[in-house]
């Protein structure tokens, strides 16, 4: 059985770059931070900028624009 576990650090990016933790080791298994993990459909970034998940939104929108076209 194969386990999918994501985490991610948030804060500044300051708090974030203090962080030296770069696995976390878990039953023997390595989890790796990500830089943004999908949660309930909304990407999240370690910075909570909110970024990834407004430019995937955009392309979304634009794609469904040309299309109408």
């Amino acid at each position: 059985m194969q386990i999918k576990q994501e985490f991610i650090w948030t804060g500044s990016r300051q708090q974030v770059a203090k962080i030296n933790a770069a696995v976390i080791v878990l039953k023997g298994h390595q989890i790796v931070p990500e830089i943004s993990v999908k949660c309930l459909g909304v990407l999240i970034d370690t910075n909570l900028t909110f970024a990834p998940h407004i430019r995937r939104v955009a392309a979304s929108c634009f794609w469904q624009i040309r299309q109408l076209w």
